[in-house]
């Protein structure tokens, strides 16, 4: 990974100016794999700053404040701002719906989760939902969306574990008459 990283590193340094904010994504999300998040996010705000209206951009640093609960009303308006660019975009809303549930908005959330997925069927916005509808205390509809999650992409991290903690419990047998 480190190498990955090194080599990305010299792809910003050699890139041409509109392949830049493109990279420098890549390179904020090395660092944040590689668990460097102060790194990522020095990034992603002097990516911002180079290029203030870029949707990509605008979401990518309002989820990652979502993604670490924190500036979440940061997040909010820098989500919004992508949203204004693009408003049919599954993980902009799916961003959105994230700062939401962090914020405790899980109805809201839901409304979102369930709108980004008209736009884009993906693994991360079922598995959002599903947080979200457990928090609701849908526990239904919550191991539905990991369900689909899981679908979707076998290997996503964490959601085997939520269903597994969900299962609904066996029904005692009724007692003899």
């Amino acid at each position: 990974m480190k190498q990955a990283l090194e080599t990305m590193n010299q792809a910003v340094a050699l890139a041409p100016p509109e392949k830049r904010t493109e990279y420098r994504l890549l390179q904020a999300s090395l660092h944040d794999d590689l668990g460097e998040y102060g790194q990522s996010e020095k990034i992603l705000v002097q990516t911002l700053q180079d290029d203030p209206n870029e949707p990509t951009v605008l979401n990518h640093l309002g989820y990652f404040y979502a993604e670490r609960n924190k500036k979440l009303d940061e997040a909010t308006r820098l989500i919004q701002r992508a949203l204004e660019h693009e408003p049919l975009s599954g993980a902009y809303l799916d961003s959105l719906g994230w700062v939401y549930y962090q914020q405790g908005k899980h109805e809201d959330a839901v409304k979102l989760l369930v709108r980004a997925l008209v736009y884009e069927e993906d693994a991360v916005i079922r598995d959002h939902l599903g947080d979200a509808y457990e928090k609701l205390g849908k526990l239904d509809e919550a191991r539905e969306a990991w369900q689909r999650a899981l679908t979707l992409d076998p290997d996503i991290q964490g959601v085997r574990e939520k269903l597994e903690r969900t299962k609904p419990k066996p029904e005692p047998d009724a007692a003899p008459n």
